[in-house]
């Protein structure tokens, strides 16, 4: 009677073995996928930002020695103060809004961790059910 069962419990378990193989590799691709996208992202932002960053400094730069060279003859230092506060207000806006898209920005992998997560729950349910696990509520 156990030599009976025991090729369709084999049969049950390559098949369980194929699916899980499969959802692995479905979850793999699309994590592959997400980090590339990131990857991408960051370094699009990377080259957006050292190029502001370096027109920024050049036209803050040509900025300040106009207002510094209009105000040479009466408030020169009164010029220098005003402008190395402006700056630094600007820069700590900039600061705190930094900090404020790092917060808020998704996680990493959160599609493939999403679908981990529905394939969990899909073979708890199967389990407890005895049903199939490649089927999906």
């Amino acid at each position: 009677m156990a030599d009976s069962s025991s090729p369709g419990l084999r049969v049950s378990l390559r098949r369980l073995g194929v699916t899980a193989l499969g959802a692995l590799h479905t979850r793999l691709s699309l994590a592959g996928i997400e980090i590339e996208e990131e990857i991408q992202r960051l370094v699009g932002m990377l080259v957006l930002s050292v190029a502001a960053l370096l027109l920024a400094a050049l036209g803050i730069l040509l900025f300040s020695l106009l207002v510094v060279v209009l105000f040479w003859d009466s408030y020169r230092v009164s010029a220098i103060i005003a402008m190395g506060a402006f700056y630094a207000v600007v820069a700590a806006l900039l600061g705190l809004r930094v900090r404020q898209m790092l917060a808020s920005r998704p996680p990493l992998l959160a599609a493939t961790l999403s679908e981990l997560e529905r394939d969990r729950d899909a073979l708890k349910t199967a389990a407890s059910a005895g049903g199939s696990v490649g089927q999906r509520p």
